[in-house]
């Protein structure tokens, strides 16, 4: 008799750890995505994007005659914007992308929503491997 319990303890026991066993099994592809997320969130938090923000302040309507120089400035801007976006890996480019936007969102006094499109188009505009990269108008 005595066997017959420590039996059904042990199969109960078992019973509950495949029970628990089964709850916590996390899909391969949930735990990929997860990790490049956070792994590209590590890499870009606190980048610098001086020459991007440069270039999207320049590259705003601007107010008055046109200065001099300064399609050549912007295009050059533009250019050094792209090469600080491609030092990221294709996976974090449209995060890197995103966080640029934060940053000037951050700062303030431009006029967002074209800040949104002039950013929205880089992967474009720079010939990312990235097809596109969407920024909600209300981030």
């Amino acid at each position: 008799m005595a066997k017959l319990v420590v039996f059904e303890l042990v199969f109960v026991a078992l019973v509950v750890a495949f029970a628990s066993a089964q709850k916590t099994i996390i899909p391969l592809s949930s735990t990929r995505e997860n990790t490049l997320a956070r792994t590209c969130g590590e890499r870009i938090r606190g980048r610098n994007f001086n020459f991007c923000h440069s270039y999207v302040a320049r590259a705003l309507p601007q107010k008055g005659p046109p200065v001099p120089g300064q399609k050549e400035r912007l295009q050059e801007l533009q250019k050094q914007c792209c090469k600080q976006v491609k030092e990221f890996t294709q996976e974090c480019q449209c995060d890197a992308v995103k966080e640029l936007y934060l940053q000037v969102k951050l700062q303030g006094g431009q006029p967002m929503e074209q800040v949104r499109q002039i950013v929205q188009k880089l992967p474009d505009t720079c010939k990312l491997q990235i097809t596109q990269c969407q920024i909600p108008s209300r981030v």
